[in-house]
């Protein structure tokens, strides 16, 4: 079974989501809210590029430099959750 972007999103959100309901306290409550929160506001942003990718009045080298900064956020993201390891 393959998964878009925006599944792999929605179901990360809702997996932490889900975590923080459980969550005994509130350090970890807002340690998976962010999570949450992360993969929410990632699957607006594929949202948002993909639509710019429709718009032909955006320039390439723009389109490329949106893409390079949600490369960014996804290795930071995994470098925080390796430092927790």
């Amino acid at each position: 079974m393959v998964l878009n972007k925006k599944e792999i999103c929605l179901s990360n959100y809702q997996k932490w989501k889900n975590l923080a309901f459980q969550a005994k306290s509130l350090e970890d409550v807002k340690k998976f809210m962010k999570r949450a929160f992360f993969w929410i506001e990632l699957s607006y942003a594929f949202e948002a590029l993909e639509k710019a990718e429709k718009d032909f009045s955006i320039e390439r080298k723009k389109l490329i430099q949106m893409k390079v900064n949600l490369s960014k956020k996804l290795i930071e993201y995994t470098k925080n959750l390796l430092k927790e390891i």
